[in-house]
């Protein structure tokens, strides 16, 4: 790092030279020009080589900038505003074959919003959408992910490959405004059946110079002016209308341009299949799609108020080129929207990567038999200092209890996360982690709807029910829930509530259950193994240590917390006995 900040403080220091360089022969010969003669003018040639010699210059300089700012930046977590709306919408456009799609109760049960925030240090619009989407859909091809696996490892250990990668995604970098996906996958623009006649006025405009031959100065008014409005109105008129299209198209030039650019990597890690793979699909999709690219640099910058601007007015080149490149997008739209997913997939592995050199991982071990999941040591992602803990289930279900803030939730969501990650990134935050291929559902965090009308009970049923008819298939169902109809009495609640687990665990289906009713681990016999985490109340209050233990919790620290905070001793007593009285009553 500190090689490349003393390069860029000697390059700094050489276009400083050069700057001055061709200020002085610019100065000096404008100046000799006009005191001894013309002859002295042909110094502003000199320019040529100098400018361009200072042009270079200044790239290399931008580049170092560039290399400096992503070795910096690796692996540590990227602060940026996200507009998760724009960044989903390719999920939601996507064709999704051979996967499970993490719905959105799930998703949002485990904060993977967040969590996608603390993966994502992806460097474009591609990257950022397709990331997401590899977060919402789990893989059951064992190839596929051995695929990724391969990929992000190549981009951890090969720092020239990853930094080449880096550098064109860098260029590449962020639409202000995420139009992309909606261009290449949406409705696109139609073509004016007047496009023609643009054709011909700029082609009028092209010839009109010849008019001074046979009007003189006549033809500036009678044939000049005239064209320059014409195709003025049409220019600022269709202007207004593909204003949100014109972003797109550049951006979509930008990536062509990235592809080129990725295509001419050259790299020694040759075990790396999908790598390979990108690359050369990235270089054929560029040289088949020039022809876009080169259309479409010749639209103006929006605003630019310069001549260039008038003559691109005159003879409607912006205009024109647009409509001809939208042409060629139509024709070549499927590549288009490949090469999207295909810089997105290797931005999306290289962020993963970067990812893994923040954390402590481990790649999972996963297989098409049985239902099951070994982690040792599982962590959660958003934690700063989380409590590993591990748990081995195998067919059987889980009951979980404890007191409110013990780590109940916070473990469903653990396991939940982890296995998401194990299916979709390869990493997963444990000293070792092996399961087998899992759909993952989970109802954890339910509401009242008030504007949609439904009931907290009625947002549980239905969250359950999705659940319920997902289980029984082929592939097994990881199956999370905290607590059971919360919404509805305790003798309802309970006895519907064990039949649920009772039905869930006999079809197919890893099922854990964080719960306060301790009498459903009576309730449904030897199909649940039983963990729970614990507190000790202090002088200074509860104090929770976070680990899971095996068994059924036994702690009453709700009234001892009662009792902590001052409640009066009359109902600290008559709540002791009424719960006396309820175990004893308990069923074995």
């Amino acid at each position: 790092m500190i090689y490349v900040k003393e390069k860029i403080n000697i390059y700094t220091g050489i276009f400083t030279v050069f700057i001055v360089i061709c200020f002085i022969i610019g100065i000096a010969s404008l100046s000799m020009g006009m005191q001894y003669g013309t002859a002295y003018y042909l110094g502003l040639l000199l320019l040529i080589p100098f400018g361009f010699i200072t042009w270079y210059i200044y790239y290399r300089i931008n580049s170092m900038k560039m290399l400096m700012d992503i070795r910096e930046n690796w692996g540590k977590k990227k602060e940026r505003k996200r507009n998760f709306s724009e960044i989903s919408s390719f999920f939601i456009t996507a064709k999704h074959d051979d996967v499970f799609l993490i719905d959105d109760q799930t998703f949002g049960d485990l904060n993977m919003d967040d969590v996608f925030a603390v993966l994502d240090r992806t460097f474009t619009e591609p990257g950022s959408s397709v990331l997401y989407n590899m977060l919402r859909t789990l893989i059951f091809n064992g190839g596929l992910l051995e695929k990724r696996r391969d990929a992000i490892y190549a981009f951890q250990k090969d720092q020239d490959l990853r930094e080449k990668v880096a550098m064109c995604l860098y260029k590449l970098g962020r639409q202000r405004q995420n139009d992309t996906v909606s261009f290449l996958w949406g409705e696109m623009p139609a073509l004016p059946p007047i496009r023609i006649l643009y054709n011909i006025l700029a082609y009028a405009a092209f010839l009109s110079p010849l008019m001074f031959l046979i009007l003189g100065g006549k033809a500036l008014v009678y044939v000049i002016a005239p064209i320059f409005i014409v195709n003025l109105s049409i220019h600022y008129k269709v202007k207004g209308k593909i204003m949100a299209e014109l972003s797109s198209i550049r951006y979509v030039t930008s990536m062509i341009r990235a592809s080129y650019r990725i295509g001419k990597i050259k790299y020694a890690e040759k075990e790396c299949n999908l790598i390979k793979e990108y690359v050369g699909i990235l270089k054929k999709y560029a040289s088949v799609c020039k022809g876009i690219a080169k259309k479409s640099g010749y639209i103006a910058p929006l605003g630019l108020d310069s001549i260039y601007e008038y003559v691109n007015i005159f003879y409607l080149k912006e205009v024109r080129n647009f409509y001809s490149a939208v042409n060629d997008i139509k024709k070549y739209r499927n590549i288009l929207q490949d090469m999207y997913i295909k810089i997105g997939e290797i931005d999306a592995l290289l962020s993963v990567a970067s990812y893994r050199a923040d954390i402590k991982y481990v790649e999972p071990v996963l297989k098409n038999e049985g239902a099951f999941i070994y982690a040792e040591n599982i962590r959660h992602p958003l934690l700063n200092d989380p409590v590993p803990n591990s748990i081995a289930i195998n067919k059987e279900g889980i009951i979980v209890t404890g007191s409110n803030m013990s780590g109940k939730s916070t473990f469903l969501r653990t396991l939940a996360i982890n296995a998401v990650f194990a299916q979709t990134i390869c990493t997963c935050l444990a000293s070792s982690y092996d399961a087998s291929f899992l759909r993952v559902m989970t109802s954890i965090s339910r509401s009242d709807n008030i504007i949609g009308g439904k009931s907290y009970y009625l947002a549980e049923v239905e969250a359950l029910l999705r659940i319920i008819k997902e289980s029984g298939k082929e592939i097994p169902l990881l199956c999370i829930i905290d607590e059971l109809f919360r919404g509805t009495n305790s003798v309802e609640r309970i006895s519907a509530s064990a039949q649920i687990l009772k039905y869930l665990v006999e079809r197919n289906t890893l099922v854990i259950i964080a719960t306060h009713d301790l009498e459903l681990t009576k309730l449904v016999g030897n199909l649940y193994e039983c963990y729970y985490f614990s507190e000790r109340m202090e002088a200074k209050g509860l104090n929770f240590d976070f680990k899971l233990k095996r068994g059924v919790s036994q702690n009453r620290n709700a009234v001892k917390l009662m009792k902590y905070l001052g409640y009066p001793e009359e109902i600290i007593n008559g709540t002791n006995e009424i719960v006396n009285g309820m175990i004893a009553n308990m069923p074995d």
